[in-house]
């Protein structure tokens, strides 16, 4: 007699995927309508470019939640799955090459200023693919999980993940704003200051620039700078790597291979990587769209990295019933994040007050922050080969018969 018992884990899946591809397909469409249906003002080609990027990459997110949706109805109708074990290392090799025809035409189209509006449709496939491609690199070899674990994964990383970081995220910091506040408020002198610091701010009529140099006249009070250094550097990245690979820690108490925990790990990164960059490409200029599309193709390293680092260490840890051991692998995460972005943050903020001093001071304080921020990506790349490596070899070593 068949089972009735309900699947809560498809349930879930089911409604997730069902409300991502709703609210942004929803979205994308009362973008559109409320921008040129209804335009307040006559849109600039800058901002036609940003609504139409936003609108393709909601779309296309949204799309990356049909196999899960699929899938999760498959398995509540307890229909047979077809589990596709063939690596899709090489056909990302292939998309790569077009990836790079992607990014070579949209440069081109990029100096045309009055046709930066066809970059919109070029954008979602530059942001993708490389997050597709870094993530098939990392696992090479390895043998893959479920199309249900695969692609749910996926799903949970672009729909409850990412509420779940900011809403913690910005707790904190609403946290953190009110103890510097009331540190403050012993100083009558700083109050004032930062008050005429944030006027500054609602006032500024310039460009980003002048707004980034209001922001570190901000971070020389050494209260302000301490509560966003640790924020940036502490809080954020912890709660982060933590929260990222969420289907991991659901998955714990069911049979987790070690390579499939690593495997959803990269892919938990690659769904935070394609949020991410997907956010702040949309925000940039024509001009500076393969600049961009660049950079953001690089930080991919570091989300997709350290959440593969932190879905192996759980696994591996729940495997050897060691648990302290998965602490240290988000700790290690924690550290790596930490420091890239208060690296990150430290340069800017360097460059900004050095700038007074002298562009020598700054260059010098430039360069250190690139060579130290260069260390942290190679440490995560070889963690990523290290990882990749053993588990090939555990994988190839005959299994020793239980007594």
């Amino acid at each position: 007699m068949a089972s009735k018992k309900l699947d809560i884990p498809s349930v879930l899946l089911f409604v997730l995927s069902a409300l991502g591809i709703l609210i942004g397909v929803t979205t994308a469409i009362l973008l559109l309508f409320s921008s040129y249906g209804f335009p307040k003002t006559n849109l600039t080609a800058s901002d036609e470019m940003t609504v139409l990027s936003t609108s393709v990459l909601l779309i296309s997110i949204s799309m990356l939640n049909v196999p899960t949706l699929i899938i999760s109805i498959k398995k509540l109708l307890k229909k047979t799955i077809r589990q596709s074990k063939k690596p899709l290392f090489q056909k990302a090799n292939y998309y790569l090459f077009l990836w790079l025809l992607i990014i070579t035409i949209g440069f081109i189209i990029s100096r045309e200023g009055n046709k930066t509006l066809l970059l919109a449709p070029l954008t979602a496939a530059a942001v993708f693919i490389p997050v597709w491609w870094l993530i098939e690199f990392s696992r090479r070899g390895l043998p893959r999980s479920t199309k249900l674990r695969e692609w749910g994964t996926l799903t949970i990383g672009l729909t409850i993940t990412p509420i779940i970081i900011i809403s913690i995220e910005l707790l904190l910091t609403a946290i953190s704003a009110a103890a510097v506040m009331i540190r403050l408020g012993v100083h009558p002198d700083l109050i004032s200051q930062f008050r005429s610091f944030l006027e500054n701010i609602n006032q500024y009529q310039g460009g980003i620039g002048e707004l980034e140099q209001i922001l570190y006249e901000i971070m020389k009070q050494p209260i302000i700078s301490t509560a966003v250094f640790l924020i940036v550097g502490l809080i954020a990245p912890l709660i982060e790597e933590i929260f990222k690979p969420m289907s991991i820690w659901f998955l714990l108490n069911r049979p987790l291979e070690e390579f499939e925990g690593f495997s959803l790990g990269l892919i938990s990164g690659g769904a935070f990587a394609i949020l991410e960059s997907a956010e702040i490409v949309i925000q940039t200029s024509g001009q500076d769209w393969l600049f961009a599309i660049a950079i953001r193709a690089a930080t991919g390293v570091l989300h997709i990295g350290l959440s593969g680092l932190v879905g192996y260490g759980l696994a591996h840890s729940w495997h050897q019933k060691q648990f302290g051991k998965g602490i240290l692998y988000v700790l290690a995460a924690t550290i790596l994040h930490g420091t890239w972005n208060s690296l990150a943050l430290l340069s800017g903020f360097s460059s900004s007050v050095f700038n007074e001093q002298g562009m020598e001071a700054s260059g010098t304080s430039s360069v250190i922050s690139l060579i130290f921020l260069i260390l942290v990506f190679v440490s995560v790349i070889a963690i990523t080969l290290k990882i990749n490596s053993r588990l090939r070899q555990d994988l190839a070593r005959p299994s020793e018969p239980s007594l």
